[in-house]
């Protein structure tokens, strides 16, 4: 131990590197930290080794003030599996399990290009299973009273579980829905992700399902992405009203609308 210092990290790189993972610094209120440095392999001096450019250059001493000098690092918008968003210096390797967005710039553009993408901020898994939760109570709030279910059968009408089975009969007006804008690089995202929300158009107020994709069955050699022509042709897998089906959606870039159904999954 060669002395203590004190170092104020202002929102470093508005992000907190904690056991390998990107946090959002500002979740945990991180305004400043105080740490001892130490010559030698390991420990957090280690950890804080990539705060570069300390006060007057020296990284063992002084104090740096990020809002008193200017920032000329360019930084890359990265996105992790949960759809989560953060910044990284762009001349430096993505952290494990994040990858790029194509966004770069200074730091005040990718945090406002953030803030206008990232609207939900809740993970994606956690999105997923309200989806379904909520999609399961849609359903039951549907479900006819004995009289009325038989009025509406001998009508020929749909009604509660049957949605599996008229969205397996025959192909259905769909759309592509893609948040916050719907354009044809939003949905190219999404494929890479491996995961699409898909609305049938035709149900009363519209059934949108996500869909984990299939990449095996799904195909997009008729697509040009750059262009926005072509279609893709999408497969993909999820349970609807405890119900393992199979969606299969042929959407045409130009419009992001196209022809769908579901195929229940025999087991």
């Amino acid at each position: 131990m060669k002395g203590h210092v004190t170092i104020a990290v202002y929102l470093f790189f508005d992000v907190l590197i904690i056991n390998s993972k990107l946090l959002l610094g500002r979740e945990f209120g991180l305004k400043h930290l105080d740490y001892t440095y130490q010559d030698g392999d390991g420990g957090i001096a280690a950890a804080l080794g990539v705060a570069e450019n300390f006060a007057d250059g020296d990284t063992k001493g002084g104090k740096m003030n990020r809002d008193e000098q200017e920032d000329t690092t360019i930084y890359k918008v990265v996105v992790n599996h949960e759809e989560q968003y953060s910044i990284w210096p762009a001349y430096r390797e993505n952290p494990l399990g994040w990858r790029d967005v194509g966004k770069s710039g200074s730091k005040v553009e990718c945090l406002a290009y953030i803030k206008e993408v990232w609207t939900d901020m809740r993970p994606l898994s956690l999105r997923k299973n309200m989806e379904e939760i909520a999609q399961s109570l849609s359903q039951s709030q549907t479900t006819e009273t004995p009289g009325r279910e038989q009025s509406s059968k001998s009508k020929g009408s749909p009604a509660g579980d049957d949605l599996v089975k008229r969205l397996s009969e025959g192909n259905h007006p769909v759309e592509a829905s893609l948040r916050p804008e719907k354009s044809v690089q939003a949905l190219k995202e999404c494929i890479n992700r491996g995961y699409v929300h898909i609305k049938f158009t035709n149900t009363r107020g519209g059934t949108e399902l996500g869909v984990r994709l299939d990449r095996d069955a799904s195909d997009f050699r008729q697509a040009d992405f750059d262009n926005q022509t072509g279609n893709v042709h999408l497969v993909g897998g999820l349970t609807l009203n405890y119900v393992k089906v199979r969606c299969i959606a042929d959407i045409d870039l130009k419009t992001l609308t196209g022809q769908g159904h579901l195929e229940p999954v025999k087991e």
